[in-house]
């Protein structure tokens, strides 16, 4: 779920430009270009979501805010929006294209209410067991029922629950070192394209981030591997490997002797003469 705003500009708009204004105001600007029409920002350690802007035409720009998106996404927000208003005589408008007639994208009274209704709803789908995967600039996060019982006992304060659904989405993003990185996802060919695997081959050279996947892969040797099931990483894995969320842990790297443990623990459930 997303909240768009457009801005329509006699003329192009800068981005460059844009970024060192942003980037004078906020000393923790991150940006992300995604292409040369697709900018991300966001403030480290401070952003929960983060802010996209496109320009789909030469005159004419998009300005997304993604679900959960908090107070320092709609600051960075409005300032974009200031900049671009101000600085190139652009006109604002709804999701609709109708016109709007403000200076500014969010108030604080619609920042605070958009802010709840996004609590609310998550909680709703987090009650009906709905599994929720949010993508930040590098990193996704989970919520799904372990996050569910951990915010239940705040569920009776709005601003101190929202807080703690900010942590966790913080935590991922931000805490967890920068060396730790997803890796490639590999794809096992199957006849029918829906019944196509994943799987993620896991060494002791790199720290990774394990997301979720069909199958785990281990080099048992030169020219053999160990694929197992993913859910069975969590039965194996050693206590160095922590859960960063509901799904995702982290592989730091191992002493030798606990490497070749834990791949002895995985040849017990080893499928893989059978993929």
């Amino acid at each position: 779920m997303s909240i768009i705003h457009y801005i329509k500009t006699p003329k192009k708009v800068d981005f460059e430009k844009l970024t060192d204004y942003l980037a004078d105001i906020f000393p923790d600007l991150e940006v992300l270009r995604r292409n040369k029409d697709i900018y991300y920002y966001w403030l480290f350690g401070q952003s929960t979501r983060g802010v996209d802007i496109s320009r789909e035409n030469r005159r004419y720009y998009e300005i997304t805010n993604t679900v959960v998106s908090n107070t320092a996404d709609y600051r960075l927000t409005n300032m974009i929006g200031h900049y671009i208003l101000e600085h190139y005589g652009g006109k604002l408008y709804s999701e609709d294209e109708k016109p709007l007639n403000k200076k500014i994208i969010f108030t604080q009274e619609e920042m605070e209410k958009q802010q709840q209704y996004d609590t609310d709803f998550l909680m709703f789908l987090l009650k009906n067991e709905q599994e929720l995967a949010f993508m930040l600039a590098d990193r996704k996060v989970y919520f799904g029922k372990k996050a569910y019982q951990d915010l239940l006992p705040y569920k009776t304060n709005d601003k101190l629950l929202r807080e703690k659904i900010y942590e966790r989405m913080k935590y991922v993003w931000y805490e967890v070192p920068a060396e730790y990185e997803y890796g490639l996802i590999m794809e096992i060919e199957a006849p029918d394209e829906e019944k196509k695997k994943t799987a993620k081959l896991i060494t002791n050279t790199f720290p990774y981030i394990i997301d979720e996947t069909d199958y785990i892969l281990f080099e048992k040797n030169k020219k053999e591997l160990i694929a197992i099931p993913h859910e069975k990483i969590y039965e194996i894995k050693p206590p160095a490997w922590k859960m960063i969320d509901e799904i995702q842990f982290i592989t730091p790297i191992l002493p030798q002797e606990e490497w070749a443990a834990l791949k002895k623990r995985a040849e017990q459930y080893n499928i893989f003469p059978h993929l």
